[in-house]
This record gives C-alpha cells, sequence and structure tokens, in this order.
C-alpha cells in the first residue's frame, strides 16, 4: 500500500490542534511558498463552483484555528473539508468567505486549491495516451452533502455502473475517459480524482523463524497472542473449511472465515496458496513440525477474509468488511498486498485512515512489497482523524 503521505483529506468529526510552520505548503507532488504569495492573489477562480457559490481554497493561518473558531468559521457558512499537515486547512468557500476570514484572522497564505492538486502527474499522462480508452477510477467528494447532485451528474456522463466504495469518506468508483475524468478535477465538489489501484500480491518469499526473528518475542517477552483475534485479508486459507482436513498449523483453533465484499465467492479456500503462507507467518501454531517453525502469534485466534477471485486477483478491503471484522472482536488486520504506488495518499489509503480513527483500538497494517533491500521499512503516518500503522514483512 502506500506510505509517507503527503497530502491528508477526510471527514472530520473531531477538531486537533496542529502546529503551524509558515512558509512552505507541502503538497504531493508540489510545493507552495506561502511567504511568496499573497491573499488570493489571482482573482480568477478556475475550477466551476458548486450550486451553493463555493470554491475550494487553501488557507493557512498564521496560528492555527482553535475548536471555537472553527466552530465560528462554520457558522459563516465555510466547511472545513481537509488538511494539509501540519499547517494548513483545505476549506469549502466563496471569495467573499475568504475576505471575511482576512478581516478576521491573521493569514499567511489563501489561494484556490487547484485542479492539479487533486490528481497525480502519473495519472495525467497515462490517460493522455489511453487514446480514447475507459479506465476505472476513484473519485473522492468534498462532502457527503454533494453525494446526490454527483450522482446524477455521473450517471449523465457515463453508462458504466458506479459503485459507492464508501459513504465517509464519500468514494465512488465508475470507468471514465480521459475527458471525462479531468473534467472532474475542476469541479469544486469534487476532492481527489485518480485511478483505481491494481492490487498484487506481497510477502510470497519464505521467511525463517531467524529472519522473521520471533524467538525472544515468544521466549524473552513471553508475547504469543494469547486473547488477541487477529484478521488476515488474502486470497483464501487452506481448504476453507475448520474441519480435520486443515493443516495441522490451524487446526485447535478458533477460526471464522468470511468472503470479502468484493470476492464473487462463496469459499474462503485458498486456490493460490499465498494466503495460506501468510496466516502462518501471522498465527501458524507449528504443530506440523513439532512447534518449530510457527508464526508470530501462534495463540491468536484467526478472523480470515477471503479477498481473492478464482483467477487469483486481489480485491481492496471494504468499510463493510473492516466494520465486520471489528464486530468480531478484531484489534488488528493484516494486508500482505498492496500496488506498490509508494508515496501516494488516496482514497485507500484515506479509507483505512478514518476506519482507523472510527475504531480507535483498531490498526491495519500492510506489506510495501518484496524489494528485498537490505533495510527495513518502518514509518507512521498520521492525520487529525486517523493513525496507521505501516511495516515492511
Amino acid at each position: 500500500m502506500k506510505v509517507l503521505p503527503c497530502l491528508f483529506v477526510f471527514l472530520v468529526s473531531a477538531v486537533v490542534l496542529v502546529i503551524a510552520d509558515p512558509g512552505i505548503i507541502q503538497l504531493q507532488e508540489t510545493s507552495i511558498d506561502a511567504s511568496q504569495s499573497s491573499i488570493l492573489a489571482n482573482p480568477e477562480l478556475i475550477s466551476s463552483p458548486t450550486s451553493s457559490g463555493k470554491h475550494q481554497f487553501i488557507i493557512q493561518p498564521k496560528k492555527n484555528f482553535s475548536s471555537q473558531e472553527l466552530g465560528e468559521i462554520n457558522s459563516i457558512g465555510i466547511s472545513l473539508i481537509g488538511i494539509i499537515p501540519s499547517n494548513a486547512y483545505i476549506m469549502l468557500a466563496s471569495k467573499e468567505d475568504v475576505a471575511l476570514l482576512k478581516n478576521r484572522f491573521e493569514l499567511i497564505y489563501a489561494g484556490e486549491y487547484l485542479p492539479e492538486y487533486k490528481t497525480e502527474m502519473a495519472f495525467v499522462k497515462a490517460f493522455s495516451m489511453s487514446d480514447g480508452k475507459e479506465e476505472p477510477i476513484r473519485i473522492r467528494l468534498a462532502s457527503s452533502d454533494f453525494f446526490t447532485e454527483f450522482m446524477s451528474y455521473l450517471g449523465s456522463v457515463t453508462t458504466n455502473e458506479i459503485d459507492v466504495i464508501s459513504q465517509e469518506p464519500p468514494i465512488l468508483e465508475t470507468s471514465l475517459n480521459a475527458e471525462a475524468a479531468l473534467k472532474l478535477t475542476k469541479r469544486s465538489d469534487v476532492l481527489r480524482v485518480h485511478r483505481r489501484s491494481e492490487y498484487r500480491l506481497f510477502n510470497d518469499v519464505v521467511k525463517t523463524n531467524v529472519l522473521m526473528n520471533v524467538t525472544r518475542v515468544h521466549n524473552d517477552l513471553g508475547f504469543n497472542g494469547k486473547g488477541v483475534t487477529v484478521a488476515v485479508s488474502d486470497t483464501g486459507l487452506d481448504c476453507g473449511k475448520t474441519n480435520r482436513f486443515m493443516h495441522p498449523d490451524f487446526q485447535n483453533k478458533r477460526i471464522m472465515g468470511v468472503c470479502g465484499e468484493y470476492s464473487q465467492r462463496n469459499s474462503w479456500e485458498d486456490l493460490n496458496g499465498h494466503g495460506t503462507h501468510v496466516c502462518g507467518s501471522v498465527c501458524g501454531t507449528g504443530a506440523a513440525s513439532d512447534g518449530r517453525y510457527s508464526g508470530i502469534a501462534p495463540e491468536a485466534d484467526l478472523y480470515f477474509i477471503c479477498i481473492g477471485d478464482e483467477s487469483n486477483n486481489v480485491f481492496p478491503l471494504t468499510e463493510n468488511d473492516v466494520d465486520k471484522a471489528y464486530e468480531n472482536d478484531v484489534k488488528l488486520i493484516s494486508n500482505s498486498w498492496g500496488d506498490h504506488s509508494q508515496g501516494i495518499y488516496d482514497t485507500d489509503s484515506e479509507l483505512y485512515d478514518t476506519l482507523c480513527y472510527k475504531y480507535p483500538d483498531l490498526s491495519i497494517l500492510f506489506g510495501v512489497g518484496n524489494e528485498n533491500e537490505k533495510k527495513h521499512v518502518f514509518c507512521f503516518s498520521w492525520s487529525i482523524n486517523a493513525r496507521r500503522l505501516w511495516v515492511k514483512k
């Protein structure tokens, strides 16, 4: 999946102050030198307004807004729809609203959130070479308030199926050609547009007990997963039935297996082998080797989510998948798959961040691939509305 995000956008349901750092506003693929820009330097706005006459603006105050000030800002009709850590806000407002902010607060920078900020250059270049071909894309709306109106618009420009990936944050998926997709970036009710990721399996290199380095965790620290339910989302698990035909490393263990919302399967049998391997790494008991080759948490219970289809394609977890896992006492979800677009904060990243905020005691982990570099990746992504831990397996 994605690591080291530069741009965070999210539904704000709680207010946490961030520390102002006047100067550079760092976006995903560019930056703005706020010290060299005046307030609304360009009076002509590029994006089309919403039906209520609002545009998206980047606002950087000299001192971050307090909870009370954000309430005051909301009361005059300005909506906070995102943050650019750690020193700027994305707001939905009119030019007149921004003038009110300038009079009420000391602002360092105020400028339009431009269409090019809403996507990646790789996306634009790839689409420019697609020769009219439709591609699956993800659309993040600025607010769920625009859902009905935007769905009507989208239905007028495509006959393809429109999937609702998430209600909060509002994320849609459909297929569009380059012209229609890039037009979306100029709409003020759209916060982000990008190509849907193509997911691949990670952690397909056999890890010996030495490489996993779990001996000290088990013997010296005494951590073995007892009393914990861990979820693994992958291609499947062994025979897909908790019976005597299941691999010995998964017998005598409490296992619940389900099919993911997008897997289009009615069995969680492993047709690939990858999922069984990963589950062994996570919580295999080592019964088949007299305990010599066990997983990291051999005494943990397992909630398995099958996200593979009959053709070994992999589909991402949905909001419903995570909700159901949490309802079954899952506190950690392991995902050994992704798309290798490291550094990009997309709608998948935002969805899982939002779910981690929704469930503060839940951690969602992703591998970053099989590059086999002689270094470890250990990094955190934080936002006002979420926290998520990424580790390299």
